[in-house]
């Protein structure tokens, strides 16, 4: 890394010591211990959902980069992690036990993301009042689905 000036501002080049070289990375994360940033850390792992959580240790190491950048010494601050890429989906919710051509239906833009533990839809926020969160778990042959929709 060469670290420099250039118009007055910082300016940072990255290269390689040789292309063929490998190294092993290490990332340890951990949450500042509240209920809801271990869940969001959580989150993001088992269903890939955006997140955003407050961690007491964030650490890279295995690469003189990480050392150089000052990441193999264990920062602090907030995260946040996004998805590489998502799906954009529609959940039609139906009124009954059955679908009816008659049955009036209300129809949520979502996005579907895809974790270490199962699927998750989150509705995209276009449409408020309505607010939809659904992650599916396939567990033991079957599915388990926990569906939250708030107004």
């Amino acid at each position: 890394m060469r670290v420099g000036y250039v118009n007055g501002r910082e300016s940072y080049k990255f290269s390689a010591a040789k292309p063929s070289d490998e190294f092993v990375a290490e990332l340890v994360i951990q949450p500042v211990q509240q209920k809801a940033n271990v869940e969001n850390l959580r989150d993001a792992i088992n269903y890939g959902v955006p997140v955003e959580f407050d961690a007491a240790e964030f650490r890279m190491t295995g690469s003189p980069l990480f050392d150089e950048i000052g990441t193999g010494r264990g920062l602090t601050g907030r995260i946040s992690m996004r998805p590489l890429r998502n799906e954009a989906v529609q959940v039609t919710l139906i009124p009954g036990d059955r679908y009816s051509l008659t049955a009036p239906s209300v129809r949520i833009n979502s996005k579907l993301y895809r974790g270490a533990k199962g699927l998750a839809v989150l509705s995209d926020g276009e449409q408020l009042p309505l607010s939809l969160r659904a992650e599916f778990d396939p567990s033991e042959g079957g599915t388990k689905a926990n569906i939250s929709l708030s107004i």
